[in-house]
């Protein structure tokens, strides 16, 4: 009973997080830039949300559904964020480098040494492609998705060094700060 209420605080509270992001997405629209906001976050809310579903589709556990959902928002963000990207460029540079990373990490670290631990029958869809079962592939996720984790959790903090500079913390989105505490607690 304690685990199952846990699992739903814990994706009552991802779900929030998902959503924590709107008044930061609507005020970006409202004054027609990101101004000194910082991509990080949000591409770092698509990834993990996008890994860690991939990780739920092959331990077949349903929190796979409400990383889904922060996918799917994760991408409606980074949407609205290039639309009115103060630096569309550098903005582009850093979502191709970070989708860039993640293909190379999960071709040579997830698919290309899951083949090493082959099963002797290949019953499933994900050891036809990969030579990998779904438990040794899922392993290899969820160490991926543990790193993705804790760049999630640092990339609001990407504009320290602006809050610094200028004594000022309006560029430190508080709602996904504060999302991240208390759900990262959860799980």
């Amino acid at each position: 009973l304690w685990t199952m209420a846990l699992f739903l605080a814990a994706s009552t509270t991802a779900f929030a997080l998902y959503l924590s992001p709107i008044p930061l997405m609507l005020r970006i629209q409202k004054d027609g830039t990101t101004g000194s906001f910082s991509v990080l976050p949000f591409a770092a809310m698509t990834l993990n949300s996008f890994v860690w579903m991939i990780y739920g589709i092959l331990t077949r556990q349903s929190f796979a559904i409400i990383n889904a959902v922060g996918t799917i928002f994760g991408l409606g963000y980074l949407v609205i964020y290039c639309k009115h990207a103060a630096n569309l460029r550098n903005t582009l540079a850093v979502l191709i480098g970070m989708c860039l990373a993640t293909t190379f990490v999960f071709i040579n670290y997830v698919l290309r040494a899951s083949s090493f631990e082959r099963s002797s029958s290949m019953s499933t869809s994900v050891e036809a492609v990969t030579g990998a079962t779904n438990g040794a592939l899922a392993n290899r996720v969820g160490t991926v998705g543990v790193i993705v984790s804790v760049y999630y959790f640092a990339a609001p903090f990407a504009t320290v060094r602006e809050v610094v500079r200028t004594k000022n913390a309006v560029s430190l989105p508080f709602p996904i700060i504060l999302g991240n505490m208390i759900n990262g607690g959860l799980w």
